[in-house]
């Protein structure tokens, strides 16, 4: 007995773009489909609002956790044969908030 088919895949997106705010929220959300849709030709871009770098653990330093989680969604991104387009800023500031909505900004035209 087959799964049953909860996405009908017969005329696929040529295009899609997923954005969310931290690195791994794709690949806990998402991942599976993602696969599917890049499976079935449709370009799929990733544009990441935060690097992550405020997550756990809490006692690491936090340009190597930012490195770390960087590193860790490339690969998911090359896993899922999905193109990323930057990591965000980090938490908190009105820089780092201005620097998010350019990191939006660009994966939304990159994907365009």
């Amino acid at each position: 007995m087959s799964a049953p088919e909860f996405l009908d895949l017969t005329d696929p997106p040529a295009r899609v773009l997923v954005v969310v705010a931290h690195p791994d929220d794709i690949d806990f959300g998402t991942a599976g489909t993602i696969a599917r849709l890049t499976e079935a030709g449709s370009a799929v871009t990733y544009g990441l609002l935060t690097s992550g770098e405020a997550g756990i653990p809490e006692d690491m330093d936090r340009d190597e956790l930012q490195a770390l989680r960087e590193s860790e969604q490339t690969a998911a991104a090359a896993a899922a044969a999905a193109v990323q387009h930057g990591a965000g800023a980090g938490y908190g500031a009105q820089q780092q908030q201005q620097q998010q909505g350019q990191a939006a900004r660009m994966a939304v035209l990159q994907a365009a």
